[in-house]
């Protein structure tokens, strides 16, 4: 089953998809809120942590009023995450922070009792990296792309600042001076210089967008949250035969059902890491009983594992499988805000769950966003379509609509029948010239090439002169179809938030942000 299928079938409750998770994916928060009210989690500790965490941000007002909601021990979260990319990553980031703030506002309307809206920004070896794509490199547009690249970049790596402030200028020179670049150059600089890491970086900049709203930022790489899970690590290495064994059971109920695991691991992975010299090596389970990380190395019984943990957690993390669980035994989850393809691995992980008496929280999908700048706003005009169309459809036909609209001269054909005349002239002309030396083949072939391409260039100044004015609303169209589906990618994925700033200001952006009412599984287009 394909994703989009598979995604259709979850949203509309299938069966064969439903079965595989504890909630539907929207209309259970009483359900889900009664199911935490009997669970023991410390909220004190939690609402200390994450008002020491948040002291650092410059734009922490809100944060912090969110914060103390968590003195009501009814208090529950929406949250979502995301590996933390430069200037934020690809926009669908603020699409998924956007989806948490606006379901905590309508859940804490609905329940009467505070939700907060938090955001994990995970910090992954492979990180986004901003590629400065112009006219000049093969682009259609100025525009700020990302791709993943294996840096072998830590959490705790340091920020080249003098690096960063070179990136910063060159990404802006990029996109184009705009009414609001200076200002936002000077934001960008101004969060460089606070910040100590890439991950603090992004906090900062996730702050200042929402910065009206309150976004709870954790990183759990912070030895203040790593504390808080010396104890989930401990239960996950005293019974992780247990945990192997629900990735098992999770494995074969998708081949059940003639899917392909979302999650593929050796079954000897024992789902957590351990952290040495800078580098995080896989804990794996060994035939006798006892774990280790890669050839063998400390070597040691899971109880031995357990008791470092207690003592060291900042030692260990977990990984994509047990990685929502921890998140669960920390937070107060009302809901998990995923993305597509986070929903597909958050469906098998309701073996571990039921491993240890819980259920997986609801799950729903995050917004998608498509913003129209007003240059693009002007092809989607002229397409006849509707913005969704352009990214689906593309524009092709419509371009060839408008070209048909000024055709006079089928130059094509004038062009092949001109050849075709030129070269039977051009025969007879050789042949009495090869009859004098057959070493004046590549001569003739190299003129009668010239001539071809005086008729091709004719052909082509021909077309110029009738599509003259079709070529104004052409480019336009291919504007937009190149800003709304950069490379026929969706624009989410390929572009930053930066551009969108650099071309509206951040006040602009909020106000578009907030403007549309909130709908489960909706596509916002933001018009400029």
């Amino acid at each position: 089953m394909n994703l989009d299928k598979w995604l259709s079938g979850y949203a509309s409750g299938d069966d064969e998809v439903q079965c595989l998770f504890d909630y539907r994916p929207i209309g259970h928060s009483t359900e889900r809120f009664e199911e935490l009210k009997s669970y023991q989690l410390n909220h004190d500790d939690l609402r200390q942590a994450l008002h020491e965490y948040h002291q650092q941000f410059e734009y922490n007002d809100m944060q912090l009023a969110q914060i103390e909601k968590l003195k009501d021990q009814n208090a529950t979260v929406i949250v979502g995450g995301q590996q933390a990319g430069l200037f934020t990553g690809p926009i669908y980031t603020i699409a998924k922070a956007l989806t948490i703030i606006q379901k905590a506002k309508i859940e804490q309307e609905r329940l009467q009792t505070p939700v907060i809206p938090v955001f994990l920004d995970r910090w992954r070896r492979s990180y986004s990296e901003p590629r400065v794509c112009t006219q000049h490199n093969g682009c259609q547009a100025s525009e700020v792309y990302w791709r993943d690249e294996s840096r072998g970049a830590s959490h705790a790596s340091a920020l080249n600042k003098e690096a960063m402030e070179k990136m910063i200028d060159e990404i802006l020179i990029a996109l184009g001076e705009t009414d609001h670049t200076k200002s936002l150059r000077d934001k960008l600089q101004q969060f460089a210089a606070r910040s100590s890491t890439f991950t603090h970086f992004f906090a900062e900049m996730m702050s200042w967008i929402f910065k009206d709203e309150g976004l709870v930022l954790i990183d759990p790489e912070e030895p203040i949250f790593r504390k808080m899970m010396g104890n989930i690590f401990e239960t996950l290495l005293m019974q992780n035969d247990d945990v192997r064994q629900s990735f098992v059971r999770s494995s074969e109920r998708m081949e059940e059902q003639g899917e392909e695991p979302f999650i593929t691991l050796s079954k000897d992975h024992a789902h957590l890491f351990y952290h040495i010299d800078g580098y995080r090596e896989k804990l794996v389970a060994n035939e006798d009983g006892t774990l280790s990380i890669s050839d063998h190395r400390f070597n040691q019984s899971s109880k031995q594992w357990a008791k470092e943990a207690q003592e060291y957690p900042e030692r260990f993390s977990s990984n994509v499988f047990t990685r929502p669980f921890v998140q669960e035994q920390m937070l107060p989850v009302l809901y998990f805000v995923a993305g597509p393809g986070e929903i597909k691995y958050w469906s098998m992980l309701k073996p571990l769950f039921h491993q240890f008496n819980r259920k997986v929280p609801p799950v729903t999908l995050r917004l998608q966003q498509t913003f129209v700048n007003r240059r693009s706003e002007k092809g989607v005009r002229i397409s006849q379509k509707n913005a969704f169309e352009i990214v689906s459809e593309g524009t092709r036909a419509r371009r060839e609509e408008l070209k048909e609209n000024y055709h006079k001269v089928d130059s094509e054909k004038l062009y092949e029948r001109s050849v075709s005349l030129l070269e039977e002239a051009e025969k007879e002309m050789r042949e009495a010239l090869l009859s004098f030396s057959k070493s004046e083949e590549r001569y003739s072939d190299r003129r009668l090439n010239e001539m071809k391409r005086t008729f091709e260039s004719m052909r082509d100044r021909i077309d110029s002169w009738q599509y003259h004015k079709a070529n104004v609303d052409i480019n336009k169209l291919t504007h937009a179809e190149a800003h709304l589906s950069p490379n026929g990618k969706p624009q989410e994925r390929m572009l930053t938030i930066v551009q969108v700033i650099n071309e509206i200001g951040i006040e602009r952006l909020r106000t578009l942000l907030f403007s549309a009412t909130f709908e489960e599984y909706q596509h916002l287009v933001y018009y400029e």
